[in-house]
């Protein structure tokens, strides 16, 4: 959990990249992908009545949702009906982009050049095990997220981005666009989207788990993945935080969890 009064603030941080890529207007060009008409943009969503985070999340689930359709020559955008855009790094793709895109939940894989570069400004510690442990020829870093959601206005759960290392089988990689509704920016899709990444990181967990997948590294809302060769006892630990409801969220999100998990919420109070 991440409190108002300790996280970071300047210039530098990620919260200033968001306000600066949020206050950006989408260009009005043919590309672009046009609000419906009659959407709701922002619904419940009320500056100053909400965790300053979340009021960030929300914004910038809207500039998403505006992205052009096409591919472009450094990100893809992966359209999609459900409340899963994703969007893919190319190399030389923006850092700060990058960088939102993992504190948000929207990023799904990123194809780095050498240098590493498009993951210069994502956590220190998570960049440096990159740079030491899983850099080399041939590889992308897939992302695998639980987005991010507030306890009350002064704490916020933050994103949880489980990366693994993977082998380049064909980069010939091009994100395909669909049609795309904005959703209603309120709390419900806050709560329904970090339920649906716990429902789906559970999954994700068992498979890299059974898989023989271990930890290079992991702090704690992160754990960067590669391909080991035994049972790793964090990986279990990790699938028991979903199964015992340590994983940080509200009651209500943990109620949709459940749900969609076919488990049984009460059994774990």
């Amino acid at each position: 959990m991440v409190d108002a009064s300790t996280s970071k603030e300047g210039k530098n941080t990620t919260s200033a990249i968001a306000e600066k890529i949020i206050s950006r207007k989408p260009e009005s060009s043919s590309s672009t992908n046009k609000i419906p008409s009659g959407a709701k943009v922002f619904s419940s969503f009320q500056v100053g009545k909400q965790h300053r985070k979340e009021e960030e999340y929300l914004a910038f689930t809207r500039y998403i949702y505006n992205l052009p359709e096409e591919s472009g020559e450094t990100f893809g955008v992966l359209g999609t009906t459900s409340m899963f855009p994703r969007i893919s790094i190319f190399p030389n793709g923006s850092p700060g982009f990058t960088t939102q895109l993992f504190e948000f939940g929207y990023l799904d894989q990123v194809y780095a050049k050498p240098g590493l570069q498009e993951l210069s400004q994502l956590p220190t510690q998570l960049f440096n095990s990159v740079k030491n442990y899983a850099q080399g020829d041939g590889v992308y870093y897939r992302f695998f997220s639980i987005s991010m959601e507030s306890k009350d206005l002064q704490e916020y759960y933050p994103t949880i981005n489980y990366i693994s290392v993977e082998m380049i089988k064909d980069f010939n990689v091009k994100a395909k666009g669909v049609d795309k509704k904005l959703p209603h920016l309120n709390k419900k899709l806050i709560q329904t989207r970090r339920a649906l990444g716990i429902k789906a990181l559970y999954f994700i967990l068992e498979r890299v788990f059974n898989e023989d997948f271990k930890v290079l590294d992991q702090s704690h809302d992160w754990v960067l993945l590669t391909k080991g060769k035994s049972k790793s006892k964090i990986l279990k630990d990790r699938i028991l935080d979903i199964e015992l409801h340590r994983l940080e969220a509200t009651e209500e999100t943990w109620k949709l969890a459940c749900k969609m998990l076919d488990h049984n919420h009460s059994a774990t109070e």
